[in-house]
């Protein structure tokens, strides 16, 4: 290699480095790691050759340096290897010492005929490396052999010539030139300007391109084009995302969309795909892109092996877009993270055409059933939120079967088809209790919005169960919870507290938001008891919170008591909306000790106002008077500890008060119905 000059100088002195390292003794081990670095060798690549082999057994082996590709190429050059005796081999004897050879003076071993002038003078503190090469079984070819070898590399170097002449500057252009500077060169040759943000996208992050297109908004064919162009360019490195999202695409546009997507260079490396809410020009030309991601078993249309995350949210998925669900996950191997927010903004049974068959329909929301079953039992996060859910499909059955593998879990905004129904009997209810329990005790994230009492009611009661159990997993939770009908707020009244109260028993959530709208406007207060015990007990682990119960009204008294209960060593960011009442002023201090290190804290105090918009100077002045005692107890820290309180902890906390800016700041919103005083209180370190 080194006098055919088929590498670079410099990566033969890195390996005659390393193998200079290793010029020691104790051959047995020196021949496993000269081994390992021929293996690191012929793993290499370069543009002077295709590949070196090894063929034969240890200790009889040939190394061949191939030119081409195929197992017809010629070889550019040739070192065989052979045992410690090559001239009377006897390898039954001789495999041994591969393992266990030590040279040594005067070693029978050493003295084979090609080598006895050479070890004559070689002591066994005194080894050279072209020796140890030798007597590893690299030897110099006989002055026969290396004449015909002589032969046919020069008529190999002839082919190799010809054959660079024909690919070498494609080959170098494979090397030096990137994707940014293939796109720069097809702008200067039709004397056009780089759009900026194509250029952009194609700056290597990482060693890898992460074409982020989502900021575009309407998609030239010309810029698609160019894309196609560039990646269909061998040697470039991997694409690992493709964000489309927010896109409008022609026709034209769309077509080479599905070019860029059949390409070998994107489909074997890209681990991010997003489609999110895009345009296209026709009604089934969304399911061309799910069928065209997935793959084929014939080869034809390799499968997006590597591909982690999939969104396809805010793209109507019609009942023949649906079929195409299960077959598509199920060829997406390693996918983790899926998101199908608003694809389903509507029943199946709603969606036209209106020519479809009822077993056709059928037909669709079992596919999304199974994709469902399929997505619960393999995937880690799935974002199902925005979604209207058909009764009878059973689809929230798949996502909470017994079993699943699902860590992240959001299902915000979540409506039902029979909710008008569901909100006038308890047929429906009692439907959905009859049904397959339901099992969180996998998730570690869960989000729920609904006005679906069915919805809601049954997901209350499982999440009571779990967090009674003792097995739950829960680590951040985002409850809102909707009521239309006063019958149904005196039960879920009943539930959400009972949730509540679970929670506080529980201890371990590190976020949490439960939001509760009435639309009768009250909140039952015997609510508010569930809240104390949350606040005391139940966030103690928390860092990030919010709990929006404008319709929950308490006194001023009652307030200042629940927050100078509220046990928040950990809060860094908290939000509480709670209806104030005018009845009286509260007169005791209010104890912020408890929420020391806290960064943010906003409380939302909401005054009602009458159907005639009078306001209540009562209320009004009971509000405003609450909230500058707030703000007097809030200032207060960062002067004194205020209270009585351990000196231990006491210490702890001045540290901390000693480096913060302290602030407050009230304002005042009007809306249609209540007057609200919003209190800010910020701590932020002293520059």
């Amino acid at each position: 290699m080194e006098e055919r000059k088929l590498v670079k100088e410099s990566r033969l002195n890195a390996w005659f480095m390393k193998m200079d390292g290793l010029d020691r003794d104790d051959i047995g081990l020196l021949d496993k790691r000269v081994s390992r670095c021929l293996e690191d060798f012929r793993r290499q690549r370069s543009r002077y050759y295709e590949r070196v082999e090894v063929t034969g057994e240890d200790p009889h082996e040939e190394m061949l340096v191939v030119g081409g590709p195929g197992s017809g190429a010629s070889a550019l050059s040739k070192v065989t290897r052979a045992c410690f005796g090559p001239t009377n081999c006897s390898c039954g004897v001789d495999a041994t010492p591969w393992e266990s050879f030590r040279l040594e003076a005067g070693d029978p071993n050493a003295q084979s005929a090609s080598a006895t002038s050479l070890t004559e003078s070689v002591q066994a503190d005194d080894v050279g490396i072209m020796d140890i090469k030798r007597r590893m079984g690299f030897q110099k070819l006989s002055m026969e052999e290396e004449k015909d070898n002589a032969t046919s590399l020069a008529r190999d170097a002839a082919e190799l010539t010809r054959r660079r002449n024909s690919r070498g500057q494609s080959n170098a252009a494979g090397l030096l030139q990137s994707a940014k500077s293939i796109y720069l060169k097809k702008c200067s040759e039709r004397g056009s300007k780089p759009r900026p943000q194509i250029n952009a996208v194609l700056t290597l992050k990482n060693g890898a391109h992460f074409l982020d297109l989502s900021r575009i908004g309407f998609h030239s064919a010309d810029d698609l084009q160019d894309l196609v162009d560039i990646f269909s360019t061998l040697g470039l490195p991997p694409v690992k995302e493709l964000d489309v999202s927010n896109g409008f695409f022609s026709e034209t546009a769309f077509k080479l969309l599905l070019e860029l997507l059949l390409l070998p260079s994107l489909r074997e490396g890209i681990e991010r795909l997003s489609f999110r809410g895009i345009a296209v020009p026709r009604r089934d030309d969304f399911g061309a892109i799910m069928r065209l991601l997935t793959g084929e078993s014939n080869g034809a249309q390799p499968a997006l092996r590597n591909l982690k995350t999939l969104d396809l949210s805010f793209n109507t998925l019609r009942w023949e877009d649906a079929c195409l669900l299960q077959p598509l996950l199920s060829s997406l191997q390693r996918l983790q993270t899926l998101s199908l927010e608003s694809c389903f903004p509507e029943s199946l049974s709603a969606m036209p055409p209106p020519s479809s068959s009822h077993e056709e329909r059928h037909m669709a929301e079992e596919s999304v059933r199974a994709a469902l079953e399929h997505a619960s039992n393999r995937l880690e996060s799935l974002n199902f939120g925005s979604n209207c859910i058909a009764v009878e499909s059973r689809w929230l059955d798949s996502l909470f079967a017994a079993g699943g593998t699902l860590q992240k879990l959001n299902l915000y905004g979540m409506s039902s088809s029979s909710t008008i129904i569901a909100d006038q009997t308890d047929i429906m209810a009692v439907d959905w209790q009859a049904s397959e329990p339901w099992d969180l005790q996998q998730l570690e994230t869960l989000t729920w919005s609904s006005s679906s009492y069915s919805l809601s009611g049954k997901l209350l009661d499982a999440l009571s169960t779990e967090l009674q159990s003792g097995f739950a997993q829960l680590k951040h939770l985002d409850l809102q919870i909707i009521v239309a009908r006063q019958d149904n707020g005196d039960r879920i009244n009943k539930k959400i507290a009972d949730t509540i109260c679970r929670l506080a028993d529980y201890a371990s959530l590190r976020s949490c938001r439960i939001a509760y709208d009435s639309r009768d406007g009250i909140i039952s207060h015997g609510l508010s008891t569930s809240v104390g015990r949350l606040l005391e007990d139940g966030l103690r682990e928390c860092e990030v919170a919010a709990l929006c119960l404008p319709q929950l009204h308490l006194s001023s008294s009652s307030f200042c008591d629940l927050l100078s209960a509220a046990a928040l060593p950990k809060m860094k960011k908290m939000t509480m909306a709670i209806g104030i009442l005018s009845l009286g002023e509260a007169q005791q201090s209010i104890d912020f000790l408890q929420m020391r290190v806290m960064q943010e804290l906003t409380l939302e105090l909401h005054d009602p106002i009458d159907e005639q918009h009078n306001t209540d100077l009562a209320a009004d002045t009971a509000a405003r008077a609450l909230a500058r005692k707030l703000e007097t107890s809030w200032l207060a820290l960062s002067s004194s500890g205020g209270g009585v309180i351990k000196q231990d902890e006491k210490r702890n906390f001045d540290s901390v008060s000693r480096k913060l800016n302290r602030s407050f700041a009230l304002s005042e919103q009007h809306k249609a119905n209540r007057r609200v005083y919003q209190c800010r209180f910020v701590a932020s370190p002293l520059l």
